[in-house]
């Protein structure tokens, strides 16, 4: 009756209501708490055990429905205080939902995919593999010169890097020859 006349929600909106309430009533049944026992250890509970379950816009509406219930239990004296303050939204990264990385499955199909009969095939397939074997950044494989690869001793060097240092890598036999590749057959001639 309150959401209907006071609040004026529409009945689509009351099922979502009652939804979420439901999944509140039944952890409050589970961790055996009755309403008048509710604090703000009771409601953080609820949303981590909750949380992770759902999507982020259904917790969303959760916690918005959570927030409109305490504060009917307040107005109607069975909380003796107003705990709707005390439910976060939950925050949203706009770049979150971006991987950080990507498994060395995806990395093998991305090399796998690089045509390396033409020229720039056979640089990119050496870039690639640079970038993923070594965890190099784009700005360092870019500044790389031949007088940076030791071939006799097999390693390689990056100089000036983020700290300002240089680092000496040993040379994957894989890179190695992927690079003698672009070198060899794959370099254009030089005017």
């Amino acid at each position: 009756t309150y959401l209907v006349e006071e609040k004026g929600l529409r009945p689509r909106t009351i099922l979502q209501y009652r939804f979420h309430l439901h999944q509140f009533a039944a952890y409050l049944e589970r961790t055996g708490i009755g309403l008048r026992a509710v604090s703000p250890t009771v409601i953080s509970g609820f949303i981590t055990e909750y949380g992770p379950r759902v999507a982020w816009t259904t917790l969303r509406n959760a916690c918005g429905t959570l927030r409109v219930f305490l504060r009917y239990l307040y107005r109607e004296g069975v909380l003796s205080r107003d705990l709707s303050s005390l439910v976060e939204f939950p925050q949203s990264y706009r770049d979150a939902g971006i991987p950080r990385s990507i498994n060395w499955d995806q990395v093998e199909k991305v090399l796998a995919s690089v045509d390396r009969r033409s020229p720039c095939g056979k640089r990119d397939y050496a870039m690639l593999l640079l970038l993923s074997t070594y965890g190099l950044r784009a700005c360092e494989v870019a500044a790389l010169t031949l007088d940076d690869i030791d071939w006799r001793n097999e390693r390689f060097r990056i100089r000036e890097r983020k700290a300002g240092n240089t680092t000496t890598y040993p040379l994957s036999a894989v890179a190695g020859a992927a690079i003698i590749d672009y070198l060899k057959n794959g370099r254009p001639a030089t005017a």
